[in-house]
């Protein structure tokens, strides 16, 4: 069963929704939210094992690190991906319009797989743009949808 969105007048709303290309990356851009949700369901990798990787504005510098971590990566990841479409996830990334705000928080949770338990992005910039990116192959299977309240 598909993921539906119900949207509320003034509260969460449908940003992007749609099914991974055969591409091992997708862009969203024009981001204008205060705070996001990002649901994935059923995707998959050509590789047959994989990480689904999170970035925002671009940004390929070491500005992402994972909680209880001090090492700087160049993406979060946010589950891991297998061949088989069942993997269903949810990112939730708090107040990431305030660009007075030097950290973007990012909680994660799942099902059929794990990335890190969140973590954050590192820079005062207002996130206009989220790639979601395969660590390997490219994605071969599943949907996605952003929320913005």
């Amino acid at each position: 069963m598909a993921l539906q969105v119900v949207p509320t007048p003034g509260k969460w709303r449908t940003i992007a929704s749609a099914s991974f290309p055969g591409a091992a990356t997708v862009t969203i851009s024009d981001v204008e939210a205060s705070r996001i949700a990002i649901l994935i369901e059923g995707v998959s990798s050509s590789a047959g094992s994989s990480t689904l990787r999170l970035q925002f504005n671009g940004d390929t510098a070491s500005n992402y690190y994972k909680f209880a971590d001090t090492s700087a990566n160049t993406s979060l990841v946010i589950a891991q991906i297998g061949t088989a479409a069942s993997t269903f996830f949810m990112s939730y990334i708090v107040e990431l319009a305030d660009t007075t705000a030097p950290i973007k928080p990012l909680l994660n949770g799942g099902a059929n797989g794990s990335g890190d338990s969140g973590g954050m992005w590192r820079n005062t910039s207002k996130i206009t743009s989220i790639t979601l990116r395969s660590g390997a192959g490219n994605f071969d299977a599943g949907t996605y949808t952003i929320l913005g309240i």
